[in-house]
């Protein structure tokens, strides 16, 4: 009976034995992979932050970056041509009236909206609807992305009228249209 008990008190130690090595096995299989992906993650971690602290903490880079900025603004004048500091809507509706004037086309609507702020630039959507000759709507476009301002369109749609005349229908360069244009125009307030 000794024997008996003693054979099962071994074979009862190494299944308890082999149990926890299996255990021991898996877990470490398992989680291994996650530590090293953990232990990756905060060197990439610590990297990232030391290349922050460095670049705050040197305020000799900060001077030659803001020399660098005003020499470049000394090279290209027309910077502040094609983004004013000042939206100048007086000015600019002027010349976009000049423009229709100049192309004989009515004007129906020039409609500025809300300014748009984006962190480069402040953005001035303008609608303008005119009427006239589509030649003179299309040259009216290029007058307006001509201009020394940043403009970008977001919107054309021309609709064709109905012809007040037969001779009108004659030719396709006459016929009259109406034109609504959707633009941005730009400006950095500092």
């Amino acid at each position: 009976m000794r024997r008996i008990a003693l054979l099962i008190d071994r074979r009862s130690v190494l299944w308890a034995a082999g149990i926890v090595v299996a255990t021991a096995a898996f877990l470490g299989t398992v989680t291994a992979g996650q530590i090293r992906q953990m232990a990756a993650l905060k060197a990439v971690i610590e990297a990232r932050q030391n290349n922050l602290t460095a670049g705050t903490c040197d305020s000799r880079a900060i001077a030659q970056l803001q020399q660098t900025l005003d020499q470049l603004a000394l090279d290209n004048p027309a910077l502040e041509e094609e983004i004013p500091r000042e939206a100048n809507l007086d000015r600019l509706l002027q010349t976009l009236e000049r423009f229709a004037d100049t192309r004989g086309l009515r004007p129906d609507l020039i409609q500025p909206g809300e300014p748009l702020v984006f962190p480069e630039a402040t953005a001035l959507p303008i609608t303008m609807r005119v009427r006239g000759r589509f030649p003179a709507v299309f040259a009216l476009v290029k007058d307006i992305q001509s201009m020394s301002r940043l403009t970008r369109f977001e919107r054309f749609s021309a609709n064709r009228l109905p012809p007040p005349t037969k001779e009108a229908e004659a030719s396709p360069s006459a016929e009259m249209v109406t034109a609504e244009l959707k633009f941005r125009v730009f400006y950095n307030p500092v």
